[in-house]
């Protein structure tokens, strides 16, 4: 299963941490990168560069079909990711300074994570996809990848996101990071819409009062 979260424009997944505000360093990323070892081997947290879409689209692709494909024809997954995932669109955001837009490799060059995330409005982060491959997740890869966006925006205070209603498995694992449900809305997709959950966090940096 995939896990996701989605910006105002598109409809995305994540993974879990727990209790109610996790504590997040005030610290900037220093480094694009940030490596640790698991069982599995190295997992790096990077920035993606141009040349990681064809992998990172081949990543939302597959995600996307485990994850909704319980209540999304096949059909209106393919069309809706070709036009949200466009490897051009991706490619600019790469680009994009003001969006951090990160990636999960194994120390054998494998993409199984990616998220991107920008500042919008006053101190407030939006994470507008989440993404694990189903055979990495439970890892704590997702929630490297989460903290990772949310140390690069020290400003933020609040992180939002949007997690489709039938997603349980999504919602269950922001509820873990700290999210509570703040209203829903109706979201077109395809020739018809689906309600999501706006969620949100106050983020508690280290020293904090």
């Amino acid at each position: 299963m995939g896990r996701a979260s989605h910006n105002p424009g598109e409809s995305d997944l994540a993974e879990p941490l727990a209790g109610r505000a996790a504590e997040f360093s005030t610290t900037r990323i220093r480094s694009t990168k940030e490596r640790t070892i698991d069982a599995e081997g190295a997992i790096t947290i990077e920035r993606a560069q141009s040349e990681d879409i064809p992998a990172v689209t081949a990543l939302l692709t597959q995600t996307w079909l485990d994850t909704y494909g319980a209540y999304l024809s096949e059909q209106t997954i393919r069309a809706v990711t070709a036009v949200w995932h466009d490897p051009a669109r991706l490619a600019a955001e790469t680009q994009d300074r003001a969006i951090y837009f990160a990636i999960a490799r194994t120390d054998t060059g494998s993409i199984v994570g990616m998220t991107t995330a920008r500042e919008i409005g006053d101190r407030t982060l939006f994470l507008s996809r989440l993404y694990i491959h189903p055979d990495y997740q439970r890892r704590g890869i997702g929630g490297r990848l989460l903290r990772a966006a949310m140390r690069t925006f020290p400003s933020a205070r609040v992180c939002q996101l949007e997690v489709e209603t039938l997603n349980e498995q999504a919602r269950l694992f922001y509820e873990r990071q700290g999210f509570r449900e703040n209203g829903r809305r109706q979201f077109p997709i395809g020739d018809g819409a689906i309600e999501v959950r706006m969620m949100e966090v106050e983020i508690v940096r280290d020293g904090a009062v």
